[in-house]
């Protein structure tokens, strides 16, 4: 059963959207305060605006088909000063993700990303419009499941670009708490965006405000341009933490067969932080162990992925979706087939957001997937059977305590 308040989190893809906007309009109010002489200003908003952006949003709610992105939505890569993102590797966005140090050129290649967020909306809108809600048990156990002995040749996502919503935030190295990640496997760069839960209580500037920065503008009255156009450029200079987006990851020679595990790995290690607090490590989990966990229990079970009915949830219903990208159908419930204890949900909760360290007597032991029974020796076989993370020692387990750890099935 989904969680009371969290009917909100499928509102994410919006509220990002809107932030891509106001983040547009500041750049152009920043534009404007450059081209002015008189005035010296003391903020700037990096980059350029989208031409049209105040269209974007009509644009995309048009988008059908593949054609219609390609007539209907701007050519943002003739729009950015280079015609594809920045040469930045894989490697070293994940790598410098992790290590909460960015470059300027790992920065710029975090922009690139952030310019094109209705590009990839488009292709989301193209390919399925479908956003899967996973509850609490399976996000913690799908971070907890090492993808080591499967590539990216495994993969099959469920449609070329999707999105999850999560019942259990990711907590970033900041503190920020990712509760929504929007995927695009067939785009040109591929590319993956997390959305924080925080973005719901993120508001845009105001009908009125607009209203007296336009008309201040178009007076050339310079002074009181400058001194109201102060605040949503400094706001939108605050908002990067709300939401992010890099390429997806993976061997940049094409290599699928490449295994995941150690490729995560590799990005953490090289950042020099602990592979098991590394959030994008854990975001990459969940959604490559969602595909694994689809192409695994699809079949068998019956109710795995059922859609939400509107009548289900007052307040989805209750919404406008006139101007929205959203619509409550497309929002489907996955089931988990495994439930977890009330001391295996706190203990994993409590360890993933990095509360704990290390107890040797009762720890948890990592998931991992296997291939089926009879197929252990046969190198083609694909490995389909999810062995669950798992309490060990419960036995040792001291009244009212929680295991801290994790154990490491080699």
């Amino acid at each position: 059963m989904i969680k009371n308040s969290y009917p909100k989190v499928f509102d994410r893809l919006d509220q990002g959207f809107s932030n891509w906007e106001e983040e547009m309009w500041a750049m152009q109010l920043s534009r404007h305060l450059s081209q002015i002489k008189d005035v010296e200003p003391d903020i700037t908003q990096v980059g350029y605006p989208v031409d049209g952006f105040e269209e974007t949003r009509s644009k995309l709610l048009q988008v059908a088909t593949r054609e219609d992105l390609s007539h209907l939505l701007p050519d943002f890569r003739e729009t950015w000063s280079s015609s594809e993102p920045p040469s930045c590797s894989k490697d070293r966005v994940a790598a410098e993700i992790a290590s909460g140090k960015l470059s300027d050129e790992v920065l710029l290649s975090a922009r690139w990303y952030r310019l094109h967020l209705p590009y990839y909306l488009g292709q989301w809108n193209t390919n399925s419009r479908r956003i899967y809600h996973l509850p609490e048990d399976l996000v913690l156990m799908l971070q907890a499941t090492s993808l080591r002995g499967r590539t990216f040749r495994d993969l099959r996502f469920p449609f070329p670009s999707f999105a999850l919503a999560l019942e259990c935030p990711i907590i970033t190295d900041t503190g920020q708490a990712m509760d929504f990640i929007l995927l695009s496997g067939e785009s040109t760069p591929e590319a993956w965006y997390a959305f924080a839960k925080k973005l719901g209580g993120w508001k845009p500037t105001d009908v009125a405000s607009h209203y007296k920065i336009k008309k201040a503008m178009s007076m050339g009255n310079h002074q009181r341009f400058q001194r109201l156009a102060y605040k949503p450029i400094t706001d939108a200079n605050r908002t990067p933490e709300l939401w992010t987006g890099y390429a997806w990851p993976g061997d940049n020679d094409g290599n699928c067969d490449v295994d995941i595990e150690d490729d995560l790995q590799a990005a953490a290690r090289s950042a020099k932080r602990d592979e098991a607090l590394d959030w994008t490590n854990k975001l990459f989990r969940v959604v490559i162990g969602f595909t694994f966990y689809l192409q695994a229990f699809h079949e068998s079970q019956k109710d795995l992925v059922t859609r939400i009915r509107n009548e289900d949830h007052p307040k989805l219903r209750a919404s406008s979706y006139g101007t929205s990208l959203v619509s409550p159908e497309e929002i489907f419930k996955v089931q988990s087939i495994f439930s977890l204890s009330r001391e295996e949900r706190d203990g994993l909760s409590n360890f993933f957001a990095g509360r704990g360290g290390w107890e040797v007597n009762t720890h948890f032991r990592e998931g991992h997937w296997r291939r089926p029974p009879g197929e252990g020796d046969n190198p083609l076989a694909q490995k389909t059977v999810w062995v669950r993370p798992t309490m060990v020692r419960r036995d040792r387990l001291a009244e009212n305590t929680l295991p801290m750890g994790t154990g490491v099935n080699a």
